[in-house]
Order: structure tokens, then C-alpha cells, then sequence
């Protein structure tokens, strides 16, 4: 996979064999200076059919924010017979983060009301025990 542009360090754009622009997340993966080509081995998950709205979603959102969405989708699809497109994931890391940047722009006080309203969601251990 060649890889294009680096959106950070571990999320770039890429062409796949067949020239196709695929998003591909993987350790590391945007630490060189494209072009050039990555190996298979080292990319996790790739995204195809990602639109520019979807690609700022990827510079704006903190990188384990996109990461839990990920694996909230991974686990949904598991559950409910793969529903979800895997696109949703920029759709929800987005919804995710709003929140937290809303609060960055505002007064603390409501950064506590989130946190204590977050305080009454039932804890997951399923989630809270995967690595």
C-alpha cells in the first residue's frame, strides 16, 4: 500500500493495489515522508470511500477517540450481525468528542455536569477489559 498523506502519526492516506484512496490506521505508519510504500503487516484497519468531511473529522478528533469508536463499532457489529457500516466510526468519534471540545470552549461548570452525567452510565467490563 502506498501511502499518500500522513494525517499523524499513526493515520494516513493511501492508494491501495488497485489505486483505490483507502484510509489505513496502523502503529506508527505516518511517521515517514510520503510517498512511499507501507507493508500490509503493519496496518490495523483501513477505511475506503472516506469523503472530505470524513477526512476532517480524522485531523479534528484526538487519535484514542478514534480509536474507541472503532472498537464501540467493532463491537456493535459483533453483537448485532454487522449493521454498521465502517465508515460510522467517523460519524461517532465525532459525536463522541463533541462534548469535550464544547466544554474546552466554555465555562468548567459544565465539563462537571458532563462528568457527573457520565458518572450514571453503567460501567461495561466487557469494554473496560479489552486492550
Amino acid at each position: 500500500m502506498k501511502v499518500i498523506k500522513n494525517i499523524n502519526n499513526n493515520i494516513s492516506l493511501c492508494l491501495d493495489s488497485r489505486n483505490n484512496e483507502v484510509v489505513a490506521f496502523g502503529k506508527g505508519i505516518g511517521f515517514t515522508k510520503p510517498p512511499y510504500d507501507v507493508p500490509l503487516s503493519k496496518i490495523d484497519r483501513t477505511f475506503y470511500d472516506v469523503n472530505e468531511e470524513q477526512l476532517a473529522v480524522l485531523n479534528r478528533i484526538p487519535e484514542n477517540v478514534l480509536e474507541a469508536a472503532a472498537e464501540i463499532v467493532d463491537l456493535a457489529n459483533e453483537k448485532m450481525d454487522n449493521q454498521f457500516r465502517e465508515n460510522v466510526v467517523f460519524t461517532l468519534a465525532d459525536h463522541i468528542d463533541f462534548p469535550f471540545s464544547a466544554t474546552a470552549k466554555t465555562s468548567t461548570s459544565s465539563c462537571r455536569s458532563f462528568t457527573r452525567c457520565a458518572s450514571f452510565i453503567p460501567k461495561n467490563p466487557r469494554l473496560e477489559n479489552r486492550h
